[in-house]
């Protein structure tokens, strides 16, 4: 059961207008165009209340004029229910040496609570470093102002791209490190209480290399935690996951997540 808040509550407002037929990923793209215009005022109806949600962008110190290049650069995403803003997230180098941006809890959320959806343009690549189930939470396009508002200088760096409620940006976890979930839905919710600048981690669960059958395939932990040699490294192991199709090859944690980014 999700915990709702007023982003939930401006999540499952505008699902009501989208066509339930439409199958989910379809229906995340249509979300995610209407949710694109409520950087100014809108008003919804059924909640009686106008709202707005936004990014800000913060650089303590410009180190070059390509803007995602800058270290320091962050954005925080913003929320405004009638005269009631709240700060949700930060957007900001993650805590993992060179991997690029992390999500960090810009509130406090409760156990099972409502964070923010997987928002983004259909794609057929199901490969692709910001793509979750036909979802590309990062797409970019050409020209130096193109239509989503996507801001490029003269040598084609973006200088803004649309990075909608930033769920895309979060970065993978395992093991006791992983705080937040993501449904069928794209619904990110999480796992217990997070605190004020904690980062947030998820299990990406891709498919790893079975090392028996050489498929690929889900591993997950297994029934019982005992200690298991890593079918990878050969490393004696505990956690680790195991094999979906043979239930006899084990990853620790630290080759999964190799598998993972």
């Amino acid at each position: 059961m999700v915990e709702s808040n007023i982003l939930y509550e401006i999540f499952t407002a505008v699902t009501a207008f989208v066509d339930p037929s439409l199958n989910v990923h379809e229906r995340i793209h249509r979300i995610t165009e209407i949710v694109s215009s409520f950087n100014r005022n809108v008003y919804i109806s059924s909640l009686e209340s106008v709202f707005k949600i936004y990014q800000d962008l913060h650089i303590s110190e410009v180190s070059t004029l390509s803007l995602y290049e800058n270290p320091s650069l962050s954005f925080t995403l913003r929320v405004i229910k009638d005269d009631l803003e709240q700060s949700w997230l930060h957007l900001r180098q993650s805590s993992i040496p060179n991997s690029g941006f992390g999500v960090f809890a810009a509130r406090s959320f409760r156990k099972n609570e409502f964070i923010t959806c997987y928002l983004g343009d259909l794609t057929d690549d199901s490969e692709g470093s910001y793509v979750f189930k036909k979802i590309n939470g990062l797409s970019l396009s050409t020209g130096n102002v193109d239509n989503y508002g996507n801001c490029w200088n003269c040598l084609g760096k973006p200088l803004l791209v649309s990075d909608h409620w930033f769920a895309h940006r979060i970065q993978h976890g395992s093991g006791g490190k992983v705080n937040v979930k993501i449904s069928e839905r794209y619904v990110i919710t999480s796992l217990w209480k997070i605190t004020v600048g904690q980062e947030l981690f998820m299990d990406y669960n891709r498919d790893c290399k079975c090392i028996k059958y050489g498929v690929w395939c889900k591993y997950s932990f297994p029934p019982f935690l005992y200690n298991h040699i890593c079918s990878k490294c050969g490393k004696e192991s505990n956690p680790c996951k195991q094999c979906s199709e043979c239930d006899k090859c084990y990853l620790c944690l630290d080759c999964y997540d190799r598998f993972q980014i």
